[in-house]
């Protein structure tokens, strides 16, 4: 009287492979800008620089894990940037030039010299002038 074998039918089957794909890794430097994107977080202004110089300036809306996604201040839209295809990126950005609309963003080294440069133009002065009494 033993239980007859189950039938194909009724016998538990394994489970099917996953389908899902782990994203694809990236290499060190798409890793290093991953990163800073992700440093700098989303809701906040980035500049992003390419391999052509070429730059675009917005807010990250999106950290994904090969691109992010960027609403261009400029162009009034949202642009998936891949990773891979960026050069640096930097926190925030500069208001455009009055007269011709280009928008720049200068290295934060070259923002504290050019501070450190006025300082001392207007420093100077007055340190000779209180040196004189």
């Amino acid at each position: 009287a033993a239980a007859p074998p189950p039938s194909p039918a009724t016998a538990e089957k394994p489970p099917a492979p996953s389908r899902v794909q782990s994203p694809t890794p990236l290499d060190k430097h798409a890793e290093k800008i991953r990163r800073g994107v992700r440093r700098i977080g989303v809701s906040q202004t980035i500049t992003v620089i390419f391999a052509d110089e070429d730059d675009l300036h917005g807010t990250v809306t999106n950290v994904g894990d090969d691109s992010f996604d960027l609403a261009e201040v400029d162009q009034r839209r949202i642009i998936t940037i891949p990773y891979a295809h960026v050069k640096k990126v930097r926190s925030g950005y500069t208001p455009p030039k009055l007269f011709t609309g280009e928008r720049n963003s200068p290295p934060k080294g070259v923002r504290i010299a050019a501070f450190a440069a006025l300082i001392a133009t207007l420093a100077l002065p007055l340190i000779a002038l209180s040196r004189i009494d």
